[in-house]
């Protein structure tokens, strides 16, 4: 997947995920927070798509191939200090629900006829994690590597 297709793959995936309003992508925390620094609470909830780091696999040079690895995340935008306990709860079910959504989008993609930038997702790689006060955001990640 190279930096143009995950582009491709973003724009995607926010027209076929519910509540999606915004879609970003980041190569490191600080620039996750300098984007998301200018976006108002209604355009919550964000899709970000990390740059695809590029590692490499082969038995030899005859062989070998690159594997890129990269992270999904559904944000939103939070006020820690006015957010009650039910509201955090409120938010990580929205958030939850979006990238479960992606998640599912994404194995149906591979199962079907998808792009070949998809072609080789490792499904047993889509590992979706929390995430708390990243960049002023909490939400959900997922992992997606290549086989």
């Amino acid at each position: 997947m190279s930096p143009f297709e995950l582009r491709e793959f973003l724009a995607e995936l926010k027209s076929e995920t519910n509540g999606i309003n915004k879609t970003i992508s980041a190569v490191n925390d600080s620039v996750l927070a300098k984007k998301v620094g200018s976006i108002s609470p209604e355009q919550n909830m964000i899709l970000v798509g990390v740059l695809p780091s590029y590692g490499s696999n082969g038995q030899n040079v005859d062989n070998v191939r690159t594997v890129p690895i990269t992270q999904l995340m559904v944000l939103e935008k939070c006020d820690y200090s006015g957010m009650t306990e039910d509201q955090e709860w409120e938010m990580f079910q929205r958030t939850f629900l979006a990238i479960t959504e992606i998640k599912e989008t994404i194995v149906q993609k591979v199962s079907e006829d998808c792009p070949n930038y998809l072609i080789n997702i490792d499904v047993n790689s889509l590992n979706i994690d929390p995430v708390w006060g990243k960049a002023e955001c909490c939400g959900w990640s997922m992992d997606i590597e290549f086989e």
